[in-house]
C-alpha cells in the first residue's frame, strides 16, 4: 500500500493491511472516492484473472463500504487511459474484457445508491448491454461429474465437497431443502450464438462457479 492510498483510507475510517499498490485512489472530491484499475485488470491489455487483488474491484468496493465511517460515502471506477475507442462495440476483444464489461454493468445495477462508473466506462458498458440485448448466447454444460477422490484436495475445493457431500450441512447450514440439486464447478463460458474457439464472450476452461445449487426454479 502507497502512503497515498494508506492517507485517503485512513481519512474515511478505513484500516486496510493490504491494498493493491496498482489500484488509484483519489478522494479530491468528497464523499467520492475515485477507484482507478490498470488496462491489465480490466481486460484492455495483458489481462490479468478476475480474482487477482489487483482486478477484484468489487471486493475492494465491499469492504471499503462495510469498513468506512463515512455512511455517505460513493465509490467511482475508471479505468487508467482508456477512451471511448478503447471497446466500440460487439464481441470483446477477449474473455477477460468481456466478463469485466458484464462485471461493471451488474455491479452498477445492483449498488447504484452509492456505486458509480466514470463517463468513460459507463459509455463502455451501455455499449456491451446493446451488444448483448441483441444477441443470443450459448453456455457449456459441466463436461462431468467433480472428483470425488480428496487425497488432493485443497482447503477450497475439500469444503465444497463436503457440502456437496453432506445432506445434514445442506439442510442445517445452507438451509436447502432435500429435494435441492447440489454441485460444484459450475462452467460460466459464454459464447455467442455457437460454441467455437471464436466466439467467446467470457474465459473458459476452469471458469466456473465453484459452489452451487439449483432448488425447483431457482440456481444459487
Amino acid at each position: 500500500m502507497t502512503p497515498k492510498q494508506r492517507a485517503i483510507l485512513t481519512s474515511i475510517g478505513v484500516k486496510l493491511g493490504d491494498f493493491p499498490n496498482s489500484i488509484d485512489l483519489d478522494y479530491s472530491k468528497p464523499p467520492k472516492l475515485v477507484m482507478t484499475l490498470t488496462q491489465e485488470a480490466a481486460g484492455f491489455s495483458n489481462p490479468i484473472n478476475m480474482q487477482d487483488t489487483r482486478a477484484c474491484f468489487e471486493a475492494w468496493c465491499l469492504i471499503i463500504k462495510a469498513k468506512t465511517s463515512n455512511s455517505g460515502l460513493k465509490i467511482e471506477l475508471d479505468v487508467d487511459g482508456i477512451t471511448v475507442a478503447s471497446y466500440p462495440g460487439g464481441k470483446p476483444a477477449n474473455g477477460h474484457l468481456g466478463r469485466f464489461l458484464y462485471r461493471i454493468l451488474k455491479f452498477s445495477e445492483q449498488y447504484k445508491d452509492w456505486f458509480k462508473l466514470s463517463p468513460i466506462l459507463d459509455n463502455l458498458k451501455n455499449k456491451f448491454k446493446t451488444y448483448l440485448d441483441s444477441h443470443t448466447f450459448v453456455t457449456s454444460a459441466p463436461s462431468g461429474a467433480p472428483k470425488k477422490a480428496i487425497a488432493n484436495y485443497n482447503l477450497e475445493s475439500y469444503v465444497e465437497y463436503l457440502f456437496c457431500d453432506s445432506i445434514s450441512a445442506q439442510k442445517d447450514v445452507l438451509g436447502l431443502s432435500s429435494g435441492t440439486t447440489i454441485d460444484r464447478q459450475l462452467p460460466v463460458s459464454l459464447f455467442d450464438a455457437t460454441k467455437s474457439n471464436t466466439t467467446g464472450v467470457f474465459t473458459g476452461g476452469k471458469s466456473a462457479i465453484d459452489f452451487w445449487a439449483v432448488d425447483g426454479d431457482t440456481i444459487n
